[in-house]
């Protein structure tokens, strides 16, 4: 349950890129006994949660089914080999393989150090091969005993034991061979030895599976140095056979790993039993081996699982110290440069220099900075990560990016890449062409095969033509080529052709014709062509019948690449039998074709209603329905077409088949006159006639207004642009005020509004006011106020006023004990 809950939760972090402080977390739990299958779990767990860094593989099945594992850890191209365990009994050096695995990738993802060394920067150098555990049949029986392994095999089991039912000092595979004694360096066969659980070498060198595909794989890895590892003892062997010149290279590296794990170096006899598994390395490779011996001296069983801690204090950067050397041997076999290729074609990579390290992954054309060689192999730079790449396709220095405009002389052989091998052997002709990239002699240029390279012979580099925007009409048929050269490919554009001349050059003109470019002879068969000019300056509508080209010019081969649907259209030009309409991408141009001009239709100004529903189409065609419009709905007459009347419906043109569903009217006939006065309590949509669908763009406020004629709810009244309609909606149409004339002082102050409605604009008419009642209605009475009228609210705020009651209010006031001597005099005057 705890290795599925690590797994769920390291498939939701996996990254891509590993970030700089993803805090990554220990999956390897070391200090235990660490089975098979804990450590397959772990592996495939690891697997999963560094897939950038960490890389497994099966190298193949023991005798009884159980996988031989490979971990690859790191990103570069030197390899450095640890295996483990191949002692059945020595299953501890397993766990140092596995801690080293976990540690080593946790490491780099958070980018620390392990005793002074950058996991990082070594494994963006260096992969690490690991193989956990060679003899996973033995480790299992050790560990497990018969209960891991069938029935028939337990008595050929108990047998190689010496009649022991215990295995733990078992050493052996399953099959009763020390394989760490099968290797082909002093391997010799030894009378009298039969299969046994320890120290038998086999009938042959390299009989027993797992040390076959062991060897089979360090051919595959090709490693500098590869690390063995065993128990017990705390010793390190570093020699076999080595040859005089590699000794203090050897030497050196076996003394610094004793130093570091304080082992003891076990120094060159004169007769080494070889056969061991870095006996056969030093002999076959000439590189470093080393076998370390794990833990305190246990004899004949495994070390006790308490001496791990220690045994990794020890070992902990052993990996990085030795991944840092491999490096260094590495790099002394490759040839260093520093360059810059440029590639042309999708190039499969590889992690090493060998057609058996490829990779998934794939370079793309591009540059890129090359930093070493080996043999027909080159090193380049992705980022963080090196690759190897083969050296073909791929030119040395940067192609640099061009705008050049070039005039081909002759015809031209087209090159897929700027090599004389990539020979297409497809011409083109002379024409003018634009360069999009160059290097040394070559250019790349755009072509109907796609982008080709091409050489600089032939071709006219100091090319140099005048912008120009000019327009032309064609007096005469007029011959035009794809270069300015006479050699060139030509066609023939017709007399009256208008044509827009972007470039000049020695004579020649280059113009635009059906999305190409020509050149042709300036000279006097070609006229000036100015549009306002050239041009009648027109207001009518047009109807197009199908979706149209737009042309930028009245002429065909000026096409624009737009098109407009078909519809009712504004011109405002006109040339022959082209038309200059008003679209979204400016004023452009149409043929007459398919088209209804203004001179093909009957204008009228007659308005109809529509006694059933009735389909509107966007132009007089039956295909074209957009909409329906309602029953009763009176609709302006602008124009007819053969049995098609245009109307303006929501201002907008529909075209109506002519039937009988549309009913003549006349708003004379059809409207009963009136005298009435209406209320608008809201802002008010004007119709020009009384039916939705007719609406303007005026609107008028909340007022009161005089309607002169009637048609059910609709009424119309004179606006400054003429009669307009209005529907009764928020209108009050039994408005029937009463004249009076009636002075009134308001008690306290009171809002006036501008019509009979409290949602009116209004104002504030202050305490003690006299205003004048002109109307009265309802509960409503208009007042004039400073020269204004309001309409305000009946009720006790409103107190009859006449002036004698305001003169004896005055009198009142002066004949008091406080008036003044003066005051007598005012009160006669006031009087007479």
């Amino acid at each position: 349950m705890k290795k599925s809950l690590l797994l769920a939760f390291f498939l939701c972090i996996v990254l891509l890129v590993f970030p700089e402080n993803s805090n990554a977390k220990s999956l390897v739990n070391p200090n235990q006994t660490y089975t098979y299958e804990e450590m397959t779990a772990d592996i495939k767990n690891l697997g999963m949660a560094y897939p950038e860094l960490i890389t497994y593989k099966s190298l193949g099945k023991t005798p009884f089914g159980r996988e031989m594992w490979a971990v690859g850890v790191g990103r570069g191209d030197a390899t450095l080999f640890i295996n483990s365990s191949h002692h059945a009994r020595e299953w501890l050096t397993t766990n140092i393989a596995m801690e080293m695995i976990d540690q080593y990738s946790e490491s780099y993802v958070n980018n620390t150090k392990i005793d002074g060394y950058s996991a990082r920067s070594l494994l963006n150098e260096v992969t690490i091969w690991f193989v956990p555990m060679v003899n996973p049949d033995g480790v299992t029986l050790q560990k497990s005993g018969l209960n891991a392994f069938p029935s028939w095999t337990h008595q050929s089991l108990i047998k190689m034991n010496n009649g022991s039912k215990n295995f733990k000092r078992w050493k052996a595979n399953a099959q009763g061979i020390d394989l760490n004694r099968q290797y082909p360096a002093g391997w010799e066969l030894k009378s009298g030895l039969t299969n046994s659980y320890m120290n038998y070498p086999g009938k042959r060198a390299l009989e027993a599976p797992e040390a076959a595909k062991l060897a089979a794989f360090t051919y595959w890895v090709d490693p500098e140095i590869t690390v063995s590892y065993h128990s017990s003892g705390r010793t390190l062997f570093w020699n076999y056979k080595v040859k005089k010149g590699n000794y203090d290279r050897d030497y050196t590296i076996a003394k610094k790993v004793g130093n570091m794990t304080g082992y003891s170096l076990v120094m060159p006899t004169s007769t080494p039993s070889g056969s061991g598994y870095k006996d056969w390395f030093i002999e076959t490779f000439d590189r470093p081996g080393l076998t370390p011996e794990i833990s305190y001296y246990v004899p004949n069983t495994n070390p006790p699982i308490s001496v791990f801690p220690e045994e990794w204090r020890r070992n902990k950067a052993v990996g990085l110290y030795l991944a840092q050397e491999s490096d260094k041997l590495w790099e002394k076999k490759v040839t260093h440069v520093n360059k810059t290729i440029t590639t042309f074609d999708t190039k499969s990579t590889l992690n090493r220099p060998d057609p058996d390290h490829a990779s998934r992954k794939t370079l793309k054309p591009g540059v890129y900075t090359v930093d070493a060689t080996k043999d027909k192999w080159l090193r380049v730079s992705t980022g963080t990560v090196k690759t190897w790449v083969y050296a073909s396709s791929f030119v040395y220095g940067e192609v640099s990016n061009v705008n050049e405009p070039l005039l081909l002389l002759t015809k031209k052989t087209l090159f897929s890449m700027p090599l004389q091998n990539k020979n297409t052997k497809v011409l083109i002709d002379q024409q003018i062409v634009t360069a999009k990239k160059k290097w040394n002699n070559w250019y790349l240029i755009n072509t109907t095969y796609g982008d080709r390279w091409i050489t600089d012979a032939s071709v006219l580099k100091n090319y140099s033509p005048t912008t120009i925007n000019e327009t032309y009409k064609l007096l005469v048929p007029k011959v035009a080529w794809e270069a300015p050269v006479y050699t060139a490919k030509r066609t023939s554009l017709q007399k009256n052709t208008v044509i827009n001349a972007t470039q000049q050059w020695n004579g020649w003109i280059r113009v635009q014709f059906d999305g190409k470019h020509y050149w042709m002879r300036k000279d006097h068969t070609l006229e000036s062509f100015n549009v306002n000019n050239s041009t009648e300056n027109v207001n009518q509508e047009i109807v197009l019948l199908t979706n149209k080209v737009l042309f930028n010019l009245p002429s065909y081969g000026s096409n624009s690449g737009k098109s407009v649907k078909a519809g009712t259209y504004q011109v405002v030009r006109k040339m022959n039998n082209w038309y200059g309409i008003k679209t979204s991408y400016g004023t452009k141009w149409v043929s007459h074709s398919s088209a209804i001009t203004d001179n093909q239709t009957n204008k009228i100004n007659t308005q109809y209603e529509l006694v059933r529903p009735k389909v509107a189409h966007s132009i007089p065609s039956g295909s074209a329905a957009v909409r329906s419009i309602p029953v009763g709905t009176i609709v302006q007459a602008t124009s007819e077409w053969e049995d098609w009347t245009s109307v303006i419906y929501d201002q907008q043109t529909y075209w109506l088949r002519t039937d009988s569903v549309l009913k003549p009217f006349t708003v004379e006939q059809s409207t009963e006159p009136i005298d009435q006065e209406l209320v608008l309590i809201t802002r008010k949509t004007l119709f020009t006639l009384p039916s939705y669908g007719s609406n303007t763009n005026e609107s008028v406020e909340p007022m009161i207004v005089k309607a002169t004629r009637q048609r059910g709810n609709w009424y119309a009244f004179n606006t400054v642009n003429g009669e307009r309609w209005i529907s009764s909606a928020s209108v009050i149409t039994d408005y029937h005020p009463t004249a009076i004339n009636q002075q009134y002082e308001l008690s306290q102050e009171k809002r006036g509004f501008t019509i009979p409605s409290t949602t009116a604009e209004s104002l504030i008419i202050a305490k003690d006011s006299v205003v004048t009642g002109k109307q009265t209605w309802k509960d409503w009475i208009l007042v004039e106020y400073s020269g204004k009228e309001y309409w305000v609210k009946t009720d006790a705020t409103l107190v009859p006023y006449s002036p004698q009651q305001n003169m004896s209010k005055m009198l009142s006031t002066e004949t008091s004990p406080e008036t003044t001597s003066e005051q007598p005099e005012v009160k006669e005057e006031k009087i007479q």
